[in-house]
């Protein structure tokens, strides 16, 4: 089934996957998780940055790897922290189609759903649950 994703869904999605579970359950989760990455193309076109803020003097800077190790801050010398977000051009983002075999689905429909019982659900969420949990709650709706 294909699924209409924009960059910040997509984004959300990777950081929600399970990390742990069944030999197969793991290796759907691997194919998602190259179906919503970002090829090189698409990361040099959204031109992804990642801010770096120093905790000494404030100073924040982007750049465009979150791997380096050491940033070092050009007001005060002191190393800068990875704030842990992400930036992107949002003018030449496109929504993709991605398509997800009914495993994949359910293993995300199944992580959602988790979230919303332990009320850990966040508003970033929001348009994911509607995608995965409300649409499939319609679906087996209709069929009955």
């Amino acid at each position: 089934m294909k699924v209409k994703l924009q960059v910040v869904e997509r984004i959300n999605l990777l950081s929600i996957l399970p990390r742990e579970g069944n030999f197969i359950d793991l290796k759907v989760v691997r194919e998602l998780r190259e179906d919503l990455s970002f090829m090189d193309e698409e990361h040099s076109r959204l031109q992804f940055k990642y801010p770096w803020k120093c905790p000494k003097c404030g100073f924040v800077t982007q750049v465009v790897s979150a791997q380096l190790s050491y940033v070092q801050c050009p007001d005060c010398g002191s190393g800068m922290e990875n704030t842990g977000q992400i930036t992107w051009n949002g003018e030449l983002a496109e929504i993709v189609d991605i398509e997800f075999s009914n495993r994949g689905f359910t293993i995300v429909s199944e992580v959602l759903e988790k979230l919303n019982s332990e009320k850990k659900l966040q508003e970033i969420h929001f348009n994911l649950y509607e995608t995965f949990c409300v649409a499939k709650e319609e679906k087996s709706t209709e069929e009955k």
